[in-house]
């Protein structure tokens, strides 16, 4: 059976090794060499683009964390062609805060992320 947010055995699997974030067993995020860009890998329209609001979730506690490390941006790569990117400053001041049954999440509105193509 596949674990939810909700189920603490889930979150338990939450540890920072490193650079790299893990949740569940699997990468879900590294932090950058100079540690000013939080990368999320594994990143899909489909679970983390939100159309009410119309905005990008990242879990509180990944925010929280990247705040204490003083991490600068976050960076969603939607294609091989295009990353979307904004501040984590941005995110604290302008993000809602949301809880759909996935565990407490910050969702940035769209008109904050700027794009880059690669």
């Amino acid at each position: 059976m596949r674990k939810t947010k909700e189920d603490k055995e889930y979150w338990k699997d939450y540890r920072w090794e490193g650079r790299i974030l893990k949740l569940g067993g699997r990468t879900v995020g590294i932090v950058d060499k100079s540690k000013s860009t939080y990368w999320r890998t594994g990143s899909s329209e489909y679970i983390h683009k939100l159309r009410v609001p119309p905005g990008w979730a990242i879990d509180k506690r990944c925010i929280q964390d990247l705040h204490k490390m003083e991490i600068k941006e976050v960076a969603i790569p939607i294609s091989k062609v295009l990353t979307i990117c904004a501040s984590l400053e941005d995110f604290l001041k302008y993000g809602i805060s949301i809880d759909r049954n996935h565990g407490p999440q910050l969702v940035l509105m769209d008109t904050y992320w700027r794009r880059v193509g690669h």
